[in-house]
């Protein structure tokens, strides 16, 4: 699993406390000298986003189908994994760039406590992934009428 600290720092802003706090940035790790040198731990591109309601993890995974993905909840921690595999066809033509990532993945976040892990959903289309985790009907934001 891809790993880094997570850096606390002061902010008014909600998003950039749900991005500060709760999401694990991972880096690209070098190529893999075993095999055909073609495979490497890369972390997919991610947008957060958040409402009233929810927190949204949006990830892009080209080239990958929905039983390429792992999507699991543990203990407050949302893991999303997989593998996109390296498509070498048996032809005379060879490689002579190689810039798009293969191997596999894993991007882990922390979820704040005033989400519903029991709720949260994903859907997958066109090669994007959409995680929605709602807030817990007592996080959530509301107006106060003044009398």
């Amino acid at each position: 699993m891809l790993g880094s600290s997570l850096i606390r720092r002061p902010s008014s802003d909600p998003l950039s406390d749900f991005v500060d706090h709760f999401f694990d940035r991972s880096l690209f790790r070098p190529w893999n000298t075993e095999g055909n040198g073609l495979s490497r731990a890369w972390a997919p591109a991610v947008d957060l986003r958040q409402s009233d309601t929810d927190f949204s993890i949006v990830v892009d995974l080209p080239g990958l189908k929905k039983d390429d993905i792992n999507l699991t909840v543990e203990n407050d921690t949302l893991t999303l994994s997989g593998e996109r595999k390296f498509e070498n066809e048996e032809n005379s033509q060879a490689y002579s760039l190689v810039e798009r990532a293969y191997g596999k993945f894993s991007r882990t976040f922390s979820l704040p406590s005033n989400v519903d892990t029991e709720a949260v959903k994903a859907e997958f289309h066109e090669g994007v992934l959409t995680v929605a985790i709602p807030k817990l009907e007592k996080a959530r934001s509301r107006q106060i009428s003044i009398k």
